[in-house]
C-alpha cells in the first residue's frame, strides 16, 4: 500500500535526524510520508521552513502515477517515475536511502540483488518489510502492490540494526564499520517503539476500540 506500517517510525525518524544526511532517497514513494517526515527533520526543524531555504536533497521513486499528490511536490526535490532496478543507477549516490515497505513486492532474488544495488549508491540503508507472509494482491489498480516474498536479516550485508515489531522489521545496513558502530550508539538512546505483541492482541484492542467509538 501507498502507506508503510507506522511501528517503526520513531526510530526511522531518530537516526534519520541523527545522521544528518545532505541527500536521502525515498524508494517507494507511496503517499510523501517519509519524505515529508524527514523534510521535517532536516530542514524546517532548524527554521528553514520555506523550500528556498532547504539545504537537504530529498529525492524519490515511484512505480505508481496514481499515488502522486501535493505532497510530493513539497516534500521531495524530485521524484522519478519508473521500477527503481531501471531508475536507480542513473541517480548518483546518497547519504541515505529508504526502503520502507518494498522489498516484499519482489521475488526472493530480486529483493537482495536491489539491496546490494542500493548499497551500492549509499552510506546508510533504512528498510522495513513485513516479517511473515502477508497474503496481498493487486490493490487501489497498482499491480506492484502484490507481496511475493519474505526478506530477513541474513538478506542484509553489513548489517548494523535489526529491529522487531509485531508485523514488519526494520534493518539498517552500512559498508563502513564505523558507520555501523555509530548507527548502534544511536538506535541505543533512541525513543523505542512499542514492544512488539502479537497480532491477535492488536486485533482484540482494535475491537474495544471501535465499541468505544460506537
Amino acid at each position: 500500500m501507498p502507506v508503510s506500517n507506522p511501528d517503526h517510525l520513531p526510530l526511522l525518524i531518530h537516526l534519520t535526524a541523527a545522521l544528518q544526511p545532505r541527500r536521502v532517497l525515498d524508494v517507494g514513494v507511496g503517499m510523501g510520508s517519509l519524505g515529508l517526515l524527514a523534510r521535517q527533520s532536516l530542514d524546517i526543524c532548524y527554521g528553514r521552513i520555506q523550500p528556498a531555504a532547504w539545504e537537504t536533497t530529498i529525492d524519490g521513486v515511484e512505480v505508481f502515477e496514481g499515488y502522486r499528490n501535493t505532497v510530493w511536490g513539497y516534500a521531495y526535490s524530485q521524484v522519478h517515475m519508473g521500477d527503481v532496478r531501471t531508475v536507480l543507477p542513473a541517480l548518483g549516490r546518497y547519504d541515505l536511502v529508504f526502503c520502507c515497505d518494498v522489498l516484499e513486492h519482489f521475488e526472493h532474488a530480486e529483493s537482495r540483488r536491489l539491496i546490494s544495488a542500493l548499497l551500492a549508491q549509499c552510506d546508510v540503508l533504512i528498510a522495513t518489510t513485513p516479517n511473515h507472509h502477508i497474503p496481498q494482491d493487486a490493490w487501489g489498480g497498482n499491480e506492484a502492490e502484490r507481496h511475493l516474498s519474505v526478506v530477513t536479516a541474513g538478506d542484509f550485508p553489513d548489517l548494523a540494526l535489526h529491529e522487531r515489531g509485531a508485523g514488519t522489521d526494520l534493518f539498517v545496513a552500512a559498508h563502513n564499520a564505523v558507520q555501523r558502530a555509530t548507527i548502534g550508539r544511536i538506535a541505543a538512546v533512541s525513543p523505542r517503539t512499542v514492544p512488539p505483541r502479537p497480532p491477535a492482541l492488536w486485533r482484540r484492542a482494535g475491537r474495544k476500540l471501535r465499541r468505544l467509538l460506537r
